[in-house]
């Protein structure tokens, strides 16, 4: 069931598949040089869907691993990213969205979102959109409050988003070159 021409390493594959710290935007980019084909055929009736545990038991069968529950949890985040407005038009689907992709748990209810976490999911939007609604206003006020809690939790000097996205861009690029993706892939981070 793999897209014919697909030269990833299918080991390192399976090691991103159970590993719950795998960057989400791998484990996507993975899904989608394996089974682009397949989930989102070119010609498809516009009731075509396949659901997620098909997609689980074709890496079982393809990887030879069980993907784990917060790799799977960032590959739903990223495909609601990817094919939904919900990360922009409702609170819950936005808090879900962040805490999906950062940490593998969309119902997560630690507390308030970092603006390195809300960051980070804006980046991954960019990369996996074309088009970009305008946030809702409960959005907007939320990401506000969000920023302003955690703009004032803040102790030191350092600028805590910026050193998440530089260890995130050097995740991600590590990951590429060990899974074999083409040199481009890895240069656009």
């Amino acid at each position: 069931m793999v897209n014919p021409g697909f030269k990833w390493d299918r080991k390192v594959c399976g090691e991103a598949f159970i590993n719950p710290e795998t960057p989400a935007i791998v484990l996507y980019a993975i899904i989608l040089a394996a089974y682009s084909e397949w989930i989102y055929p070119e010609h498809r009736d516009e009731d075509f869907d396949v659901d997620s545990a098909t997609i689980w038991l074709q890496i079982k069968k393809d990887f030879d691993v069980g993907i784990c529950l917060p790799a799977q949890n960032k590959i739903e985040a990223m495909r609601a990213l990817a094919e939904t407005d919900v990360f922009y038009e409702e609170v819950e689907g936005y808090r879900a969205i962040v805490n999906g992709v950062c940490h593998g748990f969309p119902e997560d209810d630690d507390g308030d979102l970092s603006i390195a976490e809300m960051t980070m999911t804006l980046l991954e939007s960019t990369r996996v959109r074309t088009e970009h609604p305008d946030f809702s206003a409960a959005v907007l006020a939320y990401i506000s409050d969000q920023m302003w809690n955690d703009a004032f939790s803040k102790k030191t000097g350092e600028d805590p988003v910026q050193q998440l996205l530089d260890e995130h861009r050097q995740e991600i690029v590590g990951w590429f070159v060990r899974l074999g993706a083409d040199s481009e892939l890895a240069s656009t981070y």
